[in-house]
């Protein structure tokens, strides 16, 4: 596909880019239209028509260069076309990071916890608790619920004391109750709803 490499540099050099989008929207009702043509369109789309960009990646997903297109949604920084792209390649670490380093854009909570479950490096599940408390703490335990057979429980107890006195720090009243609460052993484990088989596991308290 360099001659349609090629065409399209031409027209985007002479800043002929609806002409140019214009032209490969009508290769796609072509009989065996080639998968280059759906994937520089959403290229195209990327860079000039970002408003109809996901709609072409659902449509066609199947006919894409996902490579490519993930590198184009990268560059111009689309992190929900991004996000999408990247489930569609099964690539779910890379999903769940730009999903919690561009939240404001790609996060979706459903999503995230079924991206969540398909992670291959663990140390993610630990930088999705730190990502829920600091973001969302409203919805922490769900997202525990889905984590709580992949996770060392410890260690998410560990990391939730030191959110929390991290944010006790901006506040003389949540200081107070982060004292009394997280000093009582059993407390994390209550709050993110561990059984208190869970909690002898961890450190031996009784949810009694």
């Amino acid at each position: 596909m360099d001659d349609l490499e090629e065409v399209s540099e031409y027209y985007q050099n002479r800043g002929c880019f609806n002409e140019l989008i214009s032209l490969m929207e009508s290769g796609l009702g072509l009989e065996r239209a080639h998968m280059g043509i759906f994937t520089e369109l959403g290229v195209l789309y990327a860079r000039y028509r970002p408003e109809k960009l996901m709609e072409h990646i659902k449509l066609f997903a199947t006919r894409l260069n996902i490579p490519k297109l993930i590198r184009a949604c990268d560059e111009q920084q689309h992190w929900k076309e991004l996000t999408y792209l990247y489930i569609q390649y099964d690539e779910f670490d890379n999903a769940a990071t730009t999903i919690m380093n561009h939240s404001p854009e790609a996060w979706d909570h459903m999503q995230f916890k079924d991206v969540a479950v398909k992670v291959a490096n663990v140390e993610l599940y630990y930088k999705a608790v730190h990502f829920y408390l600091q973001e969302h703490p409203d919805l922490i335990n769900d997202v525990l619920n889905v984590l709580a057979l992949r996770v060392d429980h410890a260690r998410v107890v560990d990391i939730m004391r030191k959110v929390a006195l991290i944010l006790a720090t901006f506040s003389p009243v949540v200081y107070s109750i982060t004292f009394f609460y997280f000093n009582n052993e059993c407390f994390p484990c209550r709050i993110i709803g561990w059984s208190s088989p869970s909690c002898q596991a961890i450190h031996g308290c009784s949810s009694e």
